[in-house]
């Protein structure tokens, strides 16, 4: 199971929960994992969320369909949003995904055909945003800040690292062993959440 959770409308963060085996382990399991996400907040005095979206994740069984995991799910799906509710959580939406196809099961304990995933790999800008552990920018206002051209005291000091860049190199010279590295130096300090760029030496280097 995975829950996006969120808090005034605002996406906070996610959670994942392995789901029981068992049928009979269900009840105490959507308690316990509407408990589990509450206490969380709590325990680091952040906004308690008042909304969740949850995603039943599981595959059939060999000669089972995608149809049979989400009508056997559809009870718990019940369970959970019981549970969350009773923290004042609400639940819009419960969605199970199985054999690459999807069912709404917010109010449908009877699931359809299904719908099929669609079939499209994330972009390159989902990809950095991914790496770089941030998520991708939720307004056209966001995304336009966060590409925003640099002023002041920050653009003159790349334009003075371009100027060294350009002085120290020929046009159009290629450095293919240098770029390594530097993508290299990029990726771990990206790994660290405090990173917000790269040295100015860096990013002008070709």
């Amino acid at each position: 199971m995975a829950a996006a959770i969120f808090h005034d409308g605002r996406f906070t963060c996610a959670a994942r929960m392995d789901l029981p085996p068992a049928e009979s382990a269900w009840f105490d399991f959507a308690v316990e994992a509407a408990r589990a996400i509450i206490d969380q907040f709590d325990s680091q005095n952040a906004p308690t969320p008042d909304s969740v979206v949850l995603y039943l994740l599981d595959e059939p069984a060999p000669g089972q369909s995608g149809r049979t995991v989400a009508a056997r799910l559809a009870p718990l799906a019940g369970l959970l949003r019981a549970a969350f509710t009773n923290h004042r959580v609400t639940v819009p939406l419960t969605l199970c995904i199985s054999a690459n196809q999807w069912w709404d099961l917010t109010h449908d304990i009877t699931p359809g055909p299904g719908t099929s995933l669609p079939d499209t790999a994330p972009g390159p800008a989902t990809v950095a945003f991914t790496v770089a552990g941030q998520l991708p920018a939720l307004s056209e206002d966001a995304l336009t800040t966060t590409f925003a051209p640099l002023t002041g005291r920050a653009a003159d000091t790349l334009r003075s690292a371009l100027d060294t860049t350009a002085s120290n190199n020929r046009p159009g010279a290629v450095r293919p062993a240098t770029a390594h590295t530097l993508l290299e130096q990029a990726a771990t300090a990206f790994a660290d959440p405090a990173t917000t760029a790269l040295p100015p030496a860096d990013t002008t280097t070709p």
